[in-house]
């Protein structure tokens, strides 16, 4: 787990007073010798379970999604969610928020792709394949 910051958040004027509390300087810091990468170009679905999916971690994700090259290859995108509130007429709530976080976040990182064309169609494109999904993971506790 990563705790912070993104740098993508700093105004270029404050960046040195809050540097040191961003996610890219703590991974920095922390920086030891690695065993294995957890990036791997055969992986075919992404899961993801537990994340705000929110704007501070937007770098993390296009630094993934790039990696991945998930306009072009064939890799599922899974967001697993959790009725938090624990009332079942509170689930669709949270299946709306969870719905709109990954639109939103498919959308900003479709926004920063060479393409504008595609990057506007790139929700659309992955739904139409398939490619990504939300599910709600019931029991998780």
């Amino acid at each position: 787990m990563i705790f912070g910051i993104d740098t993508k958040s700093l105004e270029v004027a404050k960046i040195n007073s809050g540097y040191d509390l961003t996610k890219t300087s703590r991974k920095l810091a922390m920086n030891k010798e690695k065993a294995t990468s957890v990036l791997d170009k055969t992986i075919s679905t992404s899961m993801f379970y537990g994340h705000s999916l929110s704007e501070a971690d937007y770098a993390y994700f296009q630094s993934l999604f790039d990696y991945l090259d998930i306009y072009n290859n064939p890799i599922k995108l899974a967001f697993y969610y959790t009725n938090y509130l624990k009332d079942q007429q509170d689930l669709e709530t949270v299946r709306r928020e969870q719905t709109k976080a990954v639109r939103k976040l498919i959308e900003e990182y479709g926004s920063t792709l060479d393409n504008e064309a595609k990057g506007k169609n790139l929700l659309h494109k992955l739904l139409l394949e398939e490619r990504v999904g939300i599910y709600e993971l019931e029991n998780a506790w």
